[in-house]
């Protein structure tokens, strides 16, 4: 029973490990597709002045 729980428990703790790199992963996605919606709707030199884009 114990063998079966510590199983269990590693398994739950490979899903997370794999659920986590998930999020990580679209989290960098959804920057860069925030980055180049940026640099669509604002001029260069806008974001120059707001300290958005760095030289």
């Amino acid at each position: 029973m114990i063998t079966v729980l510590k199983n269990e428990n590693d398994i739950l703790k490979a899903k997370n490990e794999i659920l986590m790199k998930k999020i990580k992963d679209l989290e960098a996605r959804i920057t860069r597709i925030m980055e180049i919606l940026i640099r669509l709707y604002f001029p260069t030199y806008m974001l120059d002045v707001l300290g958005i884009i760095q030289r």
